[in-house]
C-alpha cells in the first residue's frame, strides 16, 4: 500500500481504501508478481497488534490492513490523522472478487465444512462467471494432511486464496504458510463461506452503518459487556499518544 494512504495508531498500520481506488489497488496487488496478505482489523485486533508476537508481525507486514471498526476511525480522528474508510468484510470480499473477475483472475477456497464449502463454491461460481475457480479444500482437516492442502493450493496457483473458518490460527494460518504459496493475494474472512452458502444471513448495510450488528451476539453472550474495560484502556492510550505526538 502507498505510504500516503496508510496511518499508524500505536504503531499499528491502518490503510485507507476508498471506492474510487478500490479496483485499481486490488488489480495492482494481483498483477505485480508479489505475495500479498490482506487482513481485516477490528478494535480487538488493533489492541492485540500493539505489542510483539506473531499476530502483530502479521499486521505490520500485511499489504493491506482494512479497518472494520468505528473505534479505529474514532481513534484516528482523535489523533488528528486522516480518517480511513471502514469496510464491511463480506462487502469487501464481494468487491474484491469483482475486481479479480475483471482481469480474468482465479480463485481458490479453503476452509469451512465440506457441505458449506460446496454450496459456497457453487454460489461464487454462479455470481462471478468470469472468475475461474481453480480448487477448494474444506477446513477442520487433520494436522497430518495439512501439507497436502498447502501443496494443492500451490499447484493451483490462484490469483486470490480466500480462506474461511476451520483453519488453525485463522488469518495466521495464511501468514505461517505464506512462503509455500505462489504469487497472489490471500485473505481470511471469518463467516464469509457461511454467508455464501446461505447458512448465515448477511449483515444489512443499515445495521452495519449504525454499528448495531453486534447487539445479538452480546445478548447471547452477556459476559462480552465486560469488554468495555478495553475501551477505557483505549481512551487512556489515545490520550497518552496524543500528548506524545504534541511533544515531538
Amino acid at each position: 500500500m502507498n505510504d500516503q494512504n496508510r496511518i499508524q495508531i500505536f504503531g499499528v498500520p491502518v490503510d485507507d481504501i476508498d471506492e474510487e481506488r478500490f479496483g485499481e489497488t486490488i488489480r495492482r496487488l494481483a498483477t505485480d508478481n508479489g505475495k500479498h496478505q490482506i487482513v481485516f482489523l477490528d478494535f480487538r485486533g488493533l489492541m492485540r497488534a500493539r505489542g510483539k508476537g506473531e499476530y502483530a508481525d502479521m499486521i505490520r507486514t500485511a499489504s493491506l490492513v482494512v479497518p472494520t471498526s468505528k473505534s479505529i476511525l474514532a481513534g484516528a480522528r482523535f489523533l488528528k490523522l486522516p480518517v480511513p474508510h471502514r469496510h464491511n468484510p463480506f462487502a469487501f470480499v464481494i468487491k474484491l472478487l469483482g475486481a479479480i473477475e475483471q482481469i480474468g483472475g482465479t480463485l481458490y477456497l479453503v476452509g469451512s465444512r465440506p457441505d458449506a464449502l460446496q454450496k459456497a463454491f457453487g454460489n461464487v461460481r454462479d455470481s462471478f462467471p468470469g472468475l475461474r475457480l481453480v480448487g477448494r479444500y474444506a477446513g477442520y482437516f487433520r494436522k497430518d494432511i495439512e501439507r497436502d492442502v498447502i501443496t494443492a493450493i500451490k499447484k493451483a496457483g490462484p490469483t486470490i486464496l480466500l480462506a474461511g473458518d476451520g483453519l488453525k490460527g485463522k488469518a495466521l494460518w495464511l501468514k505461517r504458510h505464506e512462503r509455500s504459496f505462489g504469487f497472489g493475494i490471500s485473505l481470511f474472512c471469518d463467516g464469509c463461506f457461511k454467508i455464501f452458502s446461505g447458512k448465515r444471513q448477511r449483515i444489512s448495510n443499515k445495521s452495519w452503518e449504525r454499528n448495531s450488528w453486534w447487539i445479538p451476539a452480546v445478548i447471547i453472550r452477556p459476559w462480552r459487556w465486560f469488554s468495555f474495560l478495553r475501551y477505557i484502556l483505549y481512551g487512556i492510550l489515545l490520550f497518552i499518544e496524543k500528548m506524545r505526538r504534541r511533544n515531538l
